[in-house]
């Protein structure tokens, strides 16, 4: 059994370039103290209890998004790559298309890609 442990609440002073990257957001700092909490719970977990919940656990999404199976429908798929490899790629595509959609694209955990109107096919 592994259990994470928390890295520290040491504070550190930033350099003053970069100073204002490491304020707290006002709109985040009442929540601190209870996602501290539940982080807390999250660190004595056992891995495997940890894994399962981390990978059923469905993400917190703000009003008004897409649900899943009433507006989009979610896919996951292997795609080969240059070397041969399969990689896990996630579609999510909308049940009802609608003509001039813009295509969005997150590829290696961050990049993100806004195109313009699409043609349905």
């Amino acid at each position: 059994m592994v259990n994470l442990k928390p890295s520290g609440s040491a504070t550190v002073d930033p350099k003053p370039q970069y100073g204002h990257l490491s304020e707290i957001d006002p709109d985040f700092a009442p929540l601190r103290e209870a996602a501290d909490a539940q982080f807390e719970q999250l660190w004595q977990m056992p891995m495997d209890e940890f894994k399962m919940a981390w990978l059923t656990t469905p993400p917190a999404l703000p009003p008004n998004c897409p649900v899943p199976g009433k507006h989009i429908e979610i896919i996951d798929q292997k795609a080969p790559v240059r070397d041969g490899t399969q990689v896990g790629i996630r579609i999510y595509r909308p049940i009802k298309p609608q003509s001039g959609a813009a295509l969005y694209l997150k590829a290696h955990g961050g990049v993100s890609v806004v195109t313009g109107a699409r043609r349905n096919r």
